[in-house]
């Protein structure tokens, strides 16, 4: 004993002038399960990298060397000398706990001699079962340790039990909140799986300019990819129409293939910038025209079902004027239903005994004002509890709202603010704006600005709901213009008026990553 004494002393001397050579000394029963578990924590803890968050913050980048003596200790009166050294030189001491560590003497031998060396407050457990009471050697007991757990816990995985031991070990070693790491290695985790999900479309996500930062989920790099391909079809769709076809085969750029483009840009992901160039094109192909020159005086009374005909009322009475044949018609069409009027708060589907802007056909949704002050922000609302669904918010006030006859979108329009944009108080550029949203999401999926262009100074819907007609002053004098107001009656009026789908050359240029397909189901697929 007196030599083991001798050499103690002999190494608490190398200690202090070396010092922590071990980050951690693992303390185990030398018995199956035990043994596994400190090797796993042994392995485990020499392998982990704290989080780069942490390092710069000051953490030490990783725990270091992990002592763990490989056999069991012949029997003696005090440790040997070798253990002896490890203790010494070791910051923190784990102790494996289990019901069989109360029976291992050399186990609590080497908690005694780390706390006589003053370092209580580093003694660390990892209970692998029983309770604390009964495997806790002796020495442990008098102290609170802290104490990690990897006892199975109902409705968790054994992974995660372990990783969440693991993590509360690291932290108490590197002298952090357990909170903070943890959320510093979720956001790692996240990280990683971001990189995996984002190696098939590195080349594409390059091209966005994203920031490795967006790469964190695979979701969103996902929906980033997207609306990458949904604004670049959209952009070549703008391009299609300002460029001159120099030959007759339909390679060359025309507004048949712009509109073939924007409804790929609509498929991709519907936005407002394959919204609007879809617009575009149906008003560049030969058919129904989505504007008509007006006079002064001339008031817009109705739009007919399906967008068919317009009532324009005039100094001499109601006339009509059929969009298909493009021309005037004295023939009595019916009398129109006017939904909406921006000179009002409410359009015909909403109540009169309250502030609704619009309710749907079945009575379950209605729209309010959620900021009545100034009246931009609106609210979808169910009608069965008056549960706010859905937050829309806009850069003037709200004056028409309508739901689709199948409740999936709702149209809002804001009113006019100045009818001439001279004024020193005009607000124009925040004003006369339609839009479509998504009921289910909230998501504006349409937006439609006739701010340049002095306003709306009326809207009206069809009876179904599905094409908006505005009146208002232009740079060419008054007009109306018809709208189809839903995406899917937008994409099925375009079908009507294309002859053609994508050649197999455009889709290989311009939408490449889906398999091909019809744009518009029944259209031939032109060879060049």
């Amino acid at each position: 004993m007196a030599e083991d004494e001798s050499n103690l002393d002999r190494s608490v001397s190398a200690s202090a002038r070396g010092g922590n050579r071990y980050g951690a000394f693992v303390s185990y029963r030398h018995t199956e399960p035990d043994r596994q578990w400190a090797k796993w924590l042994h392995t485990k803890l020499e392998a982990y990298r704290v989080p780069r968050r942490l390092v710069a913050s000051g953490a030490p980048g990783r725990v270091g060397r992990v002592f763990r003596d490989e056999e069991e200790l012949a029997a003696s009166a005090d440790l040997s000398q070798r253990i002896s050294e490890a203790l010494i030189e070791a910051r923190f001491l784990i102790v494996v706990c289990s019901p069989r560590t109360p029976e291992s003497r050399w186990v609590n031998e080497e908690v005694k001699r780390f706390q006589e060396l003053g370092r209580a407050e580093r003694l660390l457990a990892l209970l692998i079962e029983g309770e604390p009471g009964q495997s806790f050697p002796p020495a442990l007991s008098q102290l609170e340790p802290l104490a990690a757990d990897v006892r199975p816990v109902s409705g968790e995985s054994g992974r995660a039990v372990r990783k969440t031991a693991l993590l509360k070990l690291m932290a108490g070693i590197l002298g952090v909140p357990y909170d903070e790491l943890r959320r510093r290695e979720d956001e790692r985790t996240r990280r990683r799986l971001a990189w995996l999900a984002g190696g098939a479309t590195a080349l594409t996500l390059t091209f966005l300019g994203l920031s490795l930062f967006a790469l964190q989920q695979w979701q969103r790099a996902e929906a980033e990819l997207q609306i990458s391909r949904a604004q670049t079809l959209a952009a070549q769709a703008q391009i299609a129409y300002v460029t001159t076809p120099t030959t007759e085969a339909i390679s060359t750029a025309g507004p048949e293939r712009g509109v073939l483009l924007a409804l790929e840009s609509l498929s991709a992901y519907p936005m407002v910038e394959g919204d609007l160039a879809l617009r575009a094109g149906i008003g560049k192909l030969d058919g129904m025209p989505l504007e008509v020159a007006i006079d002064e005086g001339v008031d817009l009374v109705g739009v007919g079902p399906q967008g068919r005909w317009l009532r324009l009322q005039t100094e001499t009475g109601a006339r009509v004027f059929d969009v298909v044949a493009n021309a005037y018609s004295d023939a009595d069409q019916g009398q129109p239903q006017t939904v909406g009027d921006p000179g009002a708060t409410t359009d015909a589907s909403a109540s009169d005994d309250d502030n609704a802007l619009a309710r749907s056909r079945d009575g379950q949704l209605y729209v309010l004002p959620a900021d009545e002050e100034f009246g931009a922000l609106i609210a979808i609302h169910r009608a069965s509890d008056g549960k706010q669904l859905a937050l829309l918010p806009h850069e003037w006030v709200v004056s028409l709202a309508a739901f689709s006859s199948g409740s999936r979108w709702l149209a809002t329009v804001t009113a006019k603010a100045s009818i001439d944009p001279a004024e020193t108080d005009a607000t124009v550029l925040v004003g006369s704006t339609v839009r479509v949203w998504e009921v289910g999401t909230g998501r504006m999926v349409t937006a439609v600005s006739l701010a340049q262009e002095w306003g709306i100074e009326k809207a009206v819907v069809s009876p179904e709901g599905d094409w908006l007609a505005t009146m208002g002053a232009s740079v060419n004098g008054r007009v109306v213009r018809l709208w189809p107001l839903w995406p899917e009656v937008l994409r099925a009026e375009a079908c009507k008026r294309l002859a053609r789908n994508l050649s197999d050359s455009e889709w290989a240029i311009f939408v490449r990553l889906e398999s091909r397909r019809e744009t518009c189901p029944g259209l031939p697929i032109v060879s060049e």
